[in-house]
């Protein structure tokens, strides 16, 4: 039994090095995602590009920044709490299960956005 449970805690310890490290790489990608919208915010101000072109693109940039903080958030604040609270309620964590985190939103295209996040995340760990 105390194997068992040595085996799963260094599991658990590893899985939360993970998440770690996953949020980490969010974090870098959700700054150079800022700064690529930055950079295409002086460029149009520089260029002659078309309007609806140039807004659709940066409205891609924009979602694609979002989408990065809800994962970055969903790494920082969801899973880290509820693997916490997991080791520490439940002497035995194979019989402990981890609640999806819900979201509630406004409109279909942020459940989606929350869907992808939430699905990439569970891929990840």
């Amino acid at each position: 039994y105390d194997s068992l449970v040595q085996a799963q805690a260094r599991e658990l310890s590893l899985q939360r090095q993970q998440i770690k490290d996953s949020h980490g790489i969010c974090v870098v990608y959700r700054r150079h995602m800022n700064a690529t919208i930055k950079a295409f915010e002086e460029l149009l101000q520089a260029s002659d590009m078309d309007c609806r072109v140039a807004e659709g693109f940066q409205e891609q940039l924009n979602q694609c920044a979002e989408l990065l903080k809800q994962l970055e958030n969903l790494f920082l604040k969801g899973f880290l709490e509820r693997a916490s609270r997991a080791l520490s309620d439940c002497p035995m964590l194979s019989d402990c299960e981890i609640p999806e985190k819900s979201s509630s939103s406004r409109d279909q295209k942020q459940d989606s956005e929350t869907e992808k996040t939430s699905v990439l995340a569970n891929n990840v760990s």
